[in-house]
Protein backbone atom coordinates (compact mmCIF):
# COMPACT_ATOMS: atom_id res chain seq x y z
CA UNK A 1 0.00 0.00 0.00
CA UNK A 2 1.46 3.17 -1.10
CA UNK A 3 1.90 5.63 1.92
CA UNK A 4 2.09 8.74 -0.53
CA UNK A 5 -0.87 11.00 -1.50
CA UNK A 6 -3.36 9.73 1.45
CA UNK A 7 -5.46 11.19 3.09
CA UNK A 8 -6.82 10.89 7.57
CA UNK A 9 -5.74 12.31 10.77
CA UNK A 10 -2.72 13.77 12.14
CA UNK A 11 -1.37 14.78 15.42
CA UNK A 12 1.27 16.27 16.65
CA UNK A 13 3.13 14.75 19.37
CA UNK A 14 5.65 17.58 20.26
CA UNK A 15 9.34 17.09 21.19
CA UNK A 16 8.63 14.76 24.05
CA UNK A 17 10.75 11.71 24.12
CA UNK A 18 8.15 10.19 26.82
CA UNK A 19 7.43 6.57 25.70
CA UNK A 20 3.94 6.86 25.20
CA UNK A 21 3.40 5.98 21.94
CA UNK A 22 3.18 2.84 22.30
CA UNK A 23 -0.75 3.79 24.36
CA UNK A 24 -1.70 6.04 21.08
CA UNK A 25 -0.81 2.94 18.91
CA UNK A 26 -3.28 0.76 21.59
CA UNK A 27 -5.49 3.21 21.49
CA UNK A 28 -6.25 3.27 17.33
CA UNK A 29 -5.60 -0.33 16.98
CA UNK A 30 -7.67 -0.91 19.92
CA UNK A 31 -10.28 0.32 18.34
CA UNK A 32 -13.04 -2.06 16.91
CA UNK A 33 -13.19 -0.99 13.19
CA UNK A 34 -9.52 -1.69 13.05
CA UNK A 35 -7.23 -4.15 12.35
CA UNK A 36 -4.19 -5.55 11.46
CA UNK A 37 -4.95 -9.47 12.44
CA UNK A 38 -5.21 -10.38 8.63
CA UNK A 39 -3.01 -9.03 5.97
CA UNK A 40 -1.21 -6.34 8.10
CA UNK A 41 2.10 -5.75 8.71
CA UNK A 42 4.71 -3.47 10.41
CA UNK A 43 7.68 -1.85 9.04
CA UNK A 44 10.27 0.09 11.05
CA UNK A 45 11.59 0.80 14.40
CA UNK A 46 10.15 4.36 16.06
CA UNK A 47 11.58 4.45 19.87
CA UNK A 48 10.31 1.23 20.40
CA UNK A 49 7.11 2.16 18.37
CA UNK A 50 6.23 0.68 15.09
CA UNK A 51 7.41 3.15 12.17
CA UNK A 52 4.23 1.82 10.11
CA UNK A 53 1.60 -0.60 10.57
CA UNK A 54 -0.75 -1.43 8.27
CA UNK A 55 -4.28 -3.19 8.53
CA UNK A 56 -7.86 -2.71 7.63
CA UNK A 57 -10.67 -0.56 8.02
CA UNK A 58 -14.02 -2.19 8.54
CA UNK A 59 -17.33 -0.65 9.11
CA UNK A 60 -20.72 -2.09 7.85
CA UNK A 61 -20.13 -3.03 4.36
CA UNK A 62 -17.03 -0.45 4.23
CA UNK A 63 -13.69 -2.25 4.12
CA UNK A 64 -10.49 -0.49 2.86
CA UNK A 65 -6.74 -0.10 3.88
CA UNK A 66 -5.50 1.27 6.60
CA UNK A 67 -2.23 2.20 8.20
CA UNK A 68 -0.19 4.50 10.72
CA UNK A 69 2.75 6.06 10.95
CA UNK A 70 4.94 7.84 13.19
CA UNK A 71 8.04 9.76 12.65
CA UNK A 72 9.57 13.16 13.78
CA UNK A 73 9.34 15.41 10.47
CA UNK A 74 12.39 17.17 10.28
CA UNK A 75 11.72 18.23 6.58
CA UNK A 76 11.78 22.16 6.42
CA UNK A 77 13.30 22.84 10.00
CA UNK A 78 17.16 23.83 10.88
CA UNK A 79 16.67 22.94 13.79
CA UNK A 80 16.12 19.54 14.73
CA UNK A 81 14.60 20.59 18.16
CA UNK A 82 11.82 22.65 16.39
CA UNK A 83 10.34 19.57 14.55
CA UNK A 84 7.31 17.73 15.81
CA UNK A 85 7.09 14.04 16.12
CA UNK A 86 4.07 13.46 13.95
CA UNK A 87 1.26 10.51 14.47
CA UNK A 88 -0.66 10.04 11.20
CA UNK A 89 -3.83 7.53 10.25
CA UNK A 90 -4.54 6.95 6.72
CA UNK A 91 -7.95 5.38 5.81
CA UNK A 92 -8.36 4.76 2.17
CA UNK A 93 -12.10 5.74 1.75
CA UNK A 94 -11.49 9.44 4.03
CA UNK A 95 -14.38 10.43 2.08
CA UNK A 96 -16.60 8.33 3.24
CA UNK A 97 -19.05 9.80 6.27
CA UNK A 98 -18.11 6.30 8.56
CA UNK A 99 -14.88 7.14 8.17
CA UNK A 100 -14.95 11.12 8.82
CA UNK A 101 -17.14 9.86 12.13
CA UNK A 102 -14.31 7.52 13.36
CA UNK A 103 -11.29 9.92 13.07
CA UNK A 104 -13.16 12.62 14.86
CA UNK A 105 -14.01 10.30 17.62
CA UNK A 106 -10.79 9.17 18.01
CA UNK A 107 -8.86 12.36 17.48
CA UNK A 108 -10.85 12.78 20.51
CA UNK A 109 -10.13 10.06 22.06
CA UNK A 110 -6.68 10.27 22.15
CA UNK A 111 -6.63 13.47 23.57
CA UNK A 112 -8.39 12.46 26.65
CA UNK A 113 -5.65 9.79 26.62
CA UNK A 114 -2.76 11.56 25.25
CA UNK A 115 -3.42 15.52 25.54
CA UNK A 116 -1.91 17.81 22.48
CA UNK A 117 -2.06 21.18 21.17
CA UNK A 118 -2.86 20.40 17.09
CA UNK A 119 -4.58 17.64 15.27
CA UNK A 120 -6.16 17.55 11.61
CA UNK A 121 -8.27 15.82 9.31
CA UNK A 122 -6.88 16.21 5.63
CA UNK A 123 -3.77 15.79 3.46
CA UNK A 124 -1.48 13.65 5.30
CA UNK A 125 1.23 14.94 2.64
CA UNK A 126 1.16 18.34 3.80
CA UNK A 127 4.63 20.32 5.15
CA UNK A 128 4.73 22.60 8.21
CA UNK A 129 2.44 20.55 9.98
CA UNK A 130 2.84 21.98 13.49
CA UNK A 131 1.43 23.67 16.67
CA UNK A 132 3.54 26.82 16.89
CA UNK A 133 3.00 27.48 13.29
CA UNK A 134 -0.94 27.44 13.33
CA UNK A 135 -2.50 30.54 13.01
CA UNK A 136 -4.26 32.97 10.06
CA UNK A 137 -0.79 32.46 7.44
CA UNK A 138 -0.75 28.67 8.25
CA UNK A 139 -4.28 28.33 7.32
CA UNK A 140 -4.67 30.52 4.33
CA UNK A 141 -1.05 28.39 3.43
CA UNK A 142 -3.29 24.98 4.14
CA UNK A 143 -6.77 25.74 2.71
CA UNK A 144 -6.41 23.06 0.09
CA UNK A 145 -5.42 20.26 2.17
CA UNK A 146 -7.19 21.06 5.35
CA UNK A 147 -10.69 18.81 6.44
CA UNK A 148 -11.00 19.33 10.20
CA UNK A 149 -8.65 21.10 12.18
CA UNK A 150 -8.22 20.77 15.85
CA UNK A 151 -7.04 22.61 19.00
CA UNK A 152 -6.48 22.08 22.62
CA UNK A 153 -8.21 25.32 24.28
CA UNK A 154 -4.67 26.35 25.65
CA UNK A 155 -3.57 26.86 22.08
CA UNK A 156 -3.36 30.78 21.16
CA UNK A 157 -5.30 29.98 18.15
CA UNK A 158 -8.14 28.60 19.42
CA UNK A 159 -10.34 31.61 20.55
CA UNK A 160 -9.83 32.80 16.68
CA UNK A 161 -11.56 30.04 15.53
CA UNK A 162 -13.99 29.91 17.89
CA UNK A 163 -13.99 26.59 19.73
CA UNK A 164 -15.49 25.38 21.77
CA UNK A 165 -14.63 22.22 24.29
CA UNK A 166 -11.20 20.93 26.20
CA UNK A 167 -10.61 20.10 21.90
CA UNK A 168 -12.35 22.38 19.55
CA UNK A 169 -13.03 21.29 16.77
CA UNK A 170 -13.82 23.26 13.10
CA UNK A 171 -14.78 22.49 9.76
CA UNK A 172 -12.84 23.76 6.36
CA UNK A 173 -16.22 25.99 5.63
CA UNK A 174 -16.03 27.47 9.65
CA UNK A 175 -12.38 28.42 9.04
CA UNK A 176 -12.77 30.35 5.22
CA UNK A 177 -12.98 33.86 6.91
CA UNK A 178 -9.19 33.51 7.49
CA UNK A 179 -8.45 33.03 3.49
CA UNK A 180 -7.01 35.75 1.88
CA UNK A 181 -7.76 36.76 -2.21
CA UNK A 182 -3.44 36.59 -2.94
CA UNK A 183 -2.32 34.14 -5.03
CA UNK A 184 -0.86 30.78 -4.33
CA UNK A 185 2.39 32.23 -4.15
CA UNK A 186 1.43 34.70 -2.58
CA UNK A 187 -0.44 33.16 0.22
CA UNK A 188 2.64 30.59 0.65
CA UNK A 189 5.31 33.90 0.61
CA UNK A 190 3.02 35.15 3.89
CA UNK A 191 3.57 32.02 5.53
CA UNK A 192 7.06 31.95 5.16
CA UNK A 193 7.43 35.26 7.12
CA UNK A 194 5.39 33.27 10.46
CA UNK A 195 7.80 29.87 9.57
CA UNK A 196 11.17 32.51 9.63
CA UNK A 197 9.89 33.80 12.72
CA UNK A 198 9.18 31.06 14.61
CA UNK A 199 13.01 29.42 13.54
CA UNK A 200 14.33 32.30 14.78
CA UNK A 201 12.21 32.59 18.10
CA UNK A 202 12.36 28.15 18.63
CA UNK A 203 9.66 26.44 20.08
CA UNK A 204 7.23 28.23 22.55
CA UNK A 205 4.73 25.53 23.35
CA UNK A 206 5.01 22.55 25.98
CA UNK A 207 2.59 20.80 27.77
CA UNK A 208 3.41 19.86 31.63
CA UNK A 209 5.32 16.16 30.43
CA UNK A 210 7.73 17.92 28.16
CA UNK A 211 8.89 19.56 30.94
CA UNK A 212 8.91 17.15 33.28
Amino acid sequence: MSVRGSYGLVIDLGRSTAPDFKMCYDTIWGSTQLSCAEGGADFGDFRGTPRIREGRFQEGTLSCDAYTRIEQDSLGYTDLSCAPVLLTLSIRSFEEEAVQTFLKDLAQRLYVQRPYYFGMLGDLTSYYLHQDLIGPEWLDFQRENLSTLFLAEQHPFYSACKMTGALGESKLSELKHFWTEGSESERQQSFKKTLHAYTDRGPSLSLTWESE
